[in-house]
């Protein structure tokens, strides 16, 4: 594990993917027991982040459903399928993912923002503010939470865009340089001709 996360770091990937492809293969040949199962986990779910990293998401896909054959109750195995089924955009299979995954961790903050994120992407917008409201009892100053909020009530139309401007407002002041969120709260201020508080967010943008 230690050589493959040497290579990460000096942007070596295809040289850590294959570090890590060499630890799965001597996991298969030491699967004796639970902990030496565990060890392939581990290093699937390394692969995996390789994987996704490089844009490989079906093979990180099959990484995972390989991890889930070996313990059905991986929550984190569960997550990570769902948020690279995102990327290929399946949302409707990365809501089904991560609403296992949620299941084995109810208290899951990443599952949780994500399945709001593969529920905003199939436009049931109101499922996903619940969802990121349950983020938010997890860990209530997630910015990403509260961006998410907002995008839900942008995506329900203008009706909402005032409760999409306060959500964002909330994700800056727990994460003044989330680009993510400026662009949104620039779009809208745009979208309602308001100019001056668009100019004012686009300054924070280009700092």
């Amino acid at each position: 594990m230690l050589i493959g996360n040497c290579y990460y770091r000096i942007n070596k990937f295809r040289e850590q993917k294959e570090s890590y492809n060499e630890m799965i293969r001597l996991s298969n040949n030491l699967i004796n027991g639970t902990k030496n199962i565990q060890d392939k986990i581990d290093s699937l779910c390394l692969k995996y982040v390789i994987d996704t990293y490089l844009d490989k998401n079906k093979e990180a896909i099959e990484e995972m459903d390989e991890a889930i054959s070996l313990q059905p109750d991986c929550a984190t195995c569960w997550y990570n399928k769902g948020s690279a089924e995102i990327k290929i955009g399946d949302n409707e299979e990365a809501e089904t993912q991560l609403k296992i995954a949620i299941r084995y961790n109810p208290s899951y903050l990443e599952a949780l923002i994500n399945l709001g994120m593969a529920l905003e992407n199939q436009n049931k917008n109101d499922e996903a503010i619940k969802i990121n409201n349950e983020a938010l009892q997890v860990e209530p100053k997630s910015a990403a939470a509260l961006n998410n909020i907002g995008v839900a009530y942008y995506n329900k139309g203008k009706k909402y865009y005032s409760n999409a401007i306060t959500y964002y407002k909330k994700a800056l002041e727990n994460f003044p340089d989330s680009k993510v969120t400026l662009e949104n709260i620039i779009l809208i201020f745009k979208e309602t001709n308001q100019l001056s508080e668009a100019d004012k967010y686009t300054q924070l943008f280009n700092k």
